[in-house]
């Protein structure tokens, strides 16, 4: 009969620890920037089912893309390129701006 115990003890910890840490194991493995407020909730407030939903629905948000670095060996000398200048009369082109468009 102890025996039994004794493995129930070991399955349920086995079994139960990651469960309960499943909100910071996601986390972490998402390489979430939260990833230790999210522990912290996990740890202290886990054990109410509102605590771990919490911390689980906060592991899973969508994270913020990350900003793509200007590379210049990528990006055109002429972003705004127009084919119907005609590149040999370049000096005698004018450029006509609408403030209304500009950002």
């Amino acid at each position: 009969m102890d025996a039994i115990y004794i493995l129930l003890i070991v399955f349920f910890t086995v079994v139960g620890i990651p469960i309960y840490f499943l909100p910071t194991i996601i986390a972490t493995n998402r390489k979430h920037p939260n990833a230790l407020p999210i522990f912290i909730l996990n740890f202290f407030l886990g054990w109410s089912l509102i605590g771990w939903v919490a911390a689980l629905i906060w592991s899973l948000i969508a994270l913020p893309s990350p900003k793509k670095e200007f590379d210049p060996r990528y990006t055109s000398p002429f972003p705004f390129r127009d084919d119907s200048i005609d590149p040999d009369d370049w000096q005698n082109q004018s450029v006509e701006i609408d403030p209304h468009q500009v950002e």
